[in-house]
């Protein structure tokens, strides 16, 4: 992904690019085929499986003075974090420069610089973001709870690329959702351990409630979009990795298919429910297997 920003008065104007490769991969392709297998990159503790080939990753990756084909979605928010408008379009851009986490910290804290007013307008963001829907970080907190391998988010920039992106899947699936094209949601629900415990009318103790309300229930994918209770959201998707997770991929080609119809695809409503069910069933497959990997490799070095 790559992002870019302007401020108009008391409006910023994001932009957020996701890299495209749905003109190069062909669906039901041999490369399409393989990445369907893989799912998702697989991040393991001395190694990590990626869905597509290095080669393939690096001619999408976004390097410096690179144009990259990507979908484009623009949003106006105000300076009270609310979206007052977006549109989505195919579009091709130049990446002007590259920043790690570190590198964007240091100019956020040291720098005015062109670069480092930018970070700064892009974090400025990322907090009234943040202010308008601070329940996604609890939900964030027991995730990496119930993760084996924690990663310590230690970059303050780090908040600018994961509140674009969270507003990125969001929006898109409100674009789909509108637009009444088949598309495939991240649902969430984060009440039915409380529903079943009032159903079976168990009586349960202040400190018993307190470990039910910080269980991390898992989401799952569905043709039908609905609430996502972690993230607070009334309608989400993956739709921001598409060179990482399957799903992406496939939402990308069903917004060129589907809505944008510059591209031709034959849409099959049998092979979409088959497709969101190998999804949910691969993603535990997937996650089964990185516990395992990581019990084993924990119990050989100890």
């Amino acid at each position: 992904d790559a992002i870019s920003i302007k401020k108009d008065d008391k409006n910023y104007i994001i932009g957020i690019h996701i890299v495209d490769p749905t003109s190069t991969i062909i669906p039901d392709g041999i490369i399409d085929y393989q990445a369907k297998n893989n799912y998702s990159c697989t991040y393991l503790p001395e190694k990590t499986i990626k869905i597509f080939p290095d080669n393939i990753e690096k001619a999408f990756s976004m390097d410096k003075s690179e144009y990259r084909q990507v979908l484009s979605m623009y949003i106006v928010i105000d300076n009270t974090g609310e979206v007052l408008d977006y549109s989505i379009k195919p579009d091709v851009v130049k990446i002007n420069e590259n920043f790690n986490f570190t590198e964007s910290d240091l100019l956020l804290d040291k720098y005015n610089n062109e670069n480092g007013i930018k970070i700064k307008q892009f974090y400025e963001v990322s907090c009234l973001l943040e202010q308008k829907n601070k329940e996604k970080y609890l939900y964030w907190d027991k995730k990496e709870n119930d993760s084996i391998d924690k990663r310590v988010k230690t970059h303050k920039s780090d908040k600018i690329i994961s509140e674009l992106m969270v507003l990125y899947n969001h929006l898109i699936s409100k674009i789909a959702y509108e637009s009444n094209i088949p598309y495939v949601y991240r649902t969430n629900s984060g009440s039915y351990l409380n529903e079943l415990v009032k159903q079976l009318d168990i009586q349960i103790d202040i400190e018993t409630q307190k470990i039910i309300d910080n269980i991390y229930l898992h989401s799952k994918y569905s043709d039908v979009p609905g609430y996502h209770n972690g993230l607070n959201l009334d309608v989400y998707s993956h739709s921001t990795s598409p060179l990482r997770r399957y799903p992406d991929l496939y939402n990308l080609l069903l917004m060129h298919g589907l809505y944008f119809k510059d591209m031709n695809y034959e849409f099959d409503e049998e092979y979409h429910k088959a497709l969101i069910n190998y999804f949910n069933q691969r993603s535990i497959e997937l996650s089964l297997m990185a516990s395992e990997y990581s019990r084993a490799l924990k119990l050989k070095k100890d």
